[in-house]
């Protein structure tokens, strides 16, 4: 079983096909660890799941041009969360979650557990 930890979701959550997930709400939330200055984020939260997903440039695109700009009419939209292995972060390439329209049923994650 896949054990994860932190407060936010993580890649190795989800496979290349991902899992369709439901809006329950966005909010602008501080992010940084403790004893680190605030920095702030927009991070979609989503229905019976309890880490939400803190969105970067892209993400934040795909959902604007899904959804439109008024972030309080995405509540219930299903959206798919996906890993994308070929994703880079400061020139490594990392992998990364993205997300896409949804399509067809939902798929259960792979089993993680948060510690």
């Amino acid at each position: 079983m896949k054990i994860t930890t932190g407060r936010f979701l993580k890649n190795e959550e989800f496979t290349e096909e991902g899992e369709v997930l439901y809006i329950s709400k966005v909010e602008y939330a501080n992010i940084a660890k403790e004893n680190e200055e605030k920095n702030m984020k927009h991070c979609v939260s989503f229905e019976d799941n309890e880490k939400p997903l803190v969105l970067n440039s892209t993400n934040k695109a795909v959902l604007l041009q899904l959804f439109g700009d008024e972030s309080d009419d995405w509540k219930g939209k299903p959206i798919r969360v996906y890993c994308d292995p070929t994703v880079s972060y400061q020139g490594s390439i990392t992998g990364g979650l993205r997300l896409k329209k949804a399509n067809g049923k939902k798929k259960k994650r792979a089993n993680t557990e948060t510690v």
